[in-house]
């Protein structure tokens, strides 16, 4: 696990570290896109499935499925997400590099196939990104919005599936490139961005804490989840 930080002198006399703390590595201070490590989870092929909340908002977004009688395997979407394919009826769009994915991306499905025997549809052995389109609440304005993202995937000869984990941009309605990926690094403290809530992690609106993971909520939409070290 990276993690971002910034020190700077408060009081003179005391020092506070704030790092930026999840399942996650964020890219940078101000940079957008967030990486969610998944530690190379390999999915053996079998009639069973696993759910993602993608953006650790306590929500499942997508499911990776291995079922049915074929059997066959899958992303699907869950609870208003989508998964972006070619048109409205193709669910066999696997791969998405290099796809710009944004409010102006044509077509979403509820799923995407990667085997698929009664159509003899086999994506092949190899590296994909499928690119996803997850619903979720803005607690800037408390209304739903989108978030842009991609699953990074492996899958095998045997059927196994390997998620290397996925990238999403955490402004709502904001397009991301996939393939584009964090840069890290320690930015300057330089926005104009204003703070106008804080959030712990169960959603719940409360007042700065030392010592203790926060989430922080600007008027541009943004969050960041923060832990103040005072000492």
């Amino acid at each position: 696990m990276r993690f971002f930080f910034l020190i700077f002198d408060k009081k003179t006399t005391m020092k506070t570290t704030l790092l930026f703390l999840s399942v996650f590595s964020i890219s940078s201070f101000f940079g957008q896109i967030v990486f969610v490590d998944n530690y190379d989870g390999v999915y053996s092929y079998g009639n069973e499935s696993w759910s993602f909340d993608m953006n650790s908002d306590g929500v499942d977004d997508f499911v990776f499925r291995q079922v049915g009688s074929g059997p066959y395997n899958l992303f699907e979407a869950i609870g208003g997400s989508k998964i972006q394919a070619n048109n409205a009826s193709d669910d066999l769009t696997v791969d998405c590099s290099s796809d710009t994915i944004g409010l102006f991306t044509s077509f979403w499905n509820d799923k995407g196939y990667l085997w698929y025997p009664p159509a003899q549809f086999d994506i092949g052995v190899g590296n994909y990104k499928q690119a996803v389109r997850m619903i979720a609440t803005n607690p800037a304005n408390d209304q739903d919005g989108f978030l842009f993202g991609y699953i990074d995937y492996t899958k095998l000869e045997t059927q196994d599936v390997i998620i290397h984990g996925w990238y999403y941009e955490s402004s709502f309605n904001q397009s991301i490139i996939v393939g584009e990926q964090p840069t890290l690094g320690i930015n300057e403290l330089n926005t104009t961005k204003k703070l106008i809530r804080i959030l712990d992690l169960m959603g719940r609106e409360t007042s700065f804490k030392p010592n203790t993971p926060l989430i922080y909520v600007y008027d541009d939409g943004s969050i960041e989840k923060v832990f103040s070290v005072e000492y």
